[in-house]
């Protein structure tokens, strides 16, 4: 067992290393929401063996973290893990990691997986956390060496179906020797402009992945593709500007995404 303080808010940046202690038993402090730039801190020694190829572990240790997934997609009322996977660490080393800029109405707080080399990040959002996409800044250290990266959550409701403030036309223009090209087109509804960086959100179901797109940018992990749009889409107006070139498994049907979230609100599909 190991003693645990979570989520601890941090004037001045300043960052609290937590010590673990075998034996102990659990302890949680914690605030009952999390707001924008609010810090939480979590420090451990994590029995891990040195890494092999370029890692380079002397004195003070070079290592590498990676979060098993860039983009997590988070429903109201619900609650998903993130393995933050730690490697090339000295054994018996010691990491402290820090995470900011946590949205509104979300939890966020860190447990050790001590077999595995990684710590679990686990983010709950309540009944009323506010749909729509936020980057969290995770940074570890160890020693001088820190590494600084982000997460996108997405919140949504999955109780929403097809809202009428989006509507969604995804059509395939052509396909070719495990190659494909769609396009977009992003209606919106409302009487209020969409500003530029707002997240369109889908999960292909036959394997497909996105090697180019236009107008925008573009993360996919596994079947989970995340593009951010550089436009403003105007009040009951459209953007059509989005497309892509994507590799498409062999005798493989190449199907329409049936679900789209616009800024984690779920899209009707024309």
């Amino acid at each position: 067992m190991y003693r645990l303080v979570r989520r601890l808010s941090l004037p001045f940046a300043m960052l609290i290393c937590v010590m673990f202690v075998p034996g102990a038993s659990a302890q949680h402090v914690e605030r009952p929401f999390a707001g924008v730039n609010d810090t939480i801190a979590h420090a451990a020694t994590i029995p891990l063996t040195v890494g092999s190829g370029s890692c380079v572990c002397g004195e003070e240790c070079i290592f590498r973290v990676a979060a098993s997934s860039s983009t997590v997609i988070l429903p109201r009322g619900g609650t998903v893990i993130d393995a933050i996977n730690i490697s090339c660490l000295l054994p018996g080393g010691f990491v402290s990691l820090s995470l900011s800029g946590i949205p509104v109405g979300v939890i966020a707080s860190f447990e050790d997986s001590v077999t595995s080399g990684s710590a679990l990040l686990s983010l709950s959002a309540t009944n009323t956390a506010p749909l729509g996409a936020a980057t969290i800044t995770l940074v570890a250290s160890s020693g001088f060496s820190t590494v600084t990266f982000q997460i996108v959550v997405i919140i949504t409701d999955v109780n929403m179906v097809g809202d009428a403030s989006c509507h969604i036309a995804y059509d395939i223009v052509s396909e070719w020797d495990g190659m494909f090209e769609a396009v977009l087109s992003i209606d919106n509804a409302t009487t209020v402009p969409i500003q530029p960086g707002w997240i369109l959100t889908w999960a292909f179901a036959d394997g497909q992945t996105v090697s180019q797109l236009w107008n925008g940018t573009v993360m996919q992990t596994a079947a989970n593709v995340v593009v951010r749009g550089d436009v403003t889409i105007p009040a009951s107006g459209s953007d059509k500007g989005v497309g892509f070139l994507g590799t498409r498994m062999p005798n493989v049907p190449n199907q329409v995404p049936t679900t789209f979230l616009l800024n984690g609100i779920p899209c009707k599909i024309n």
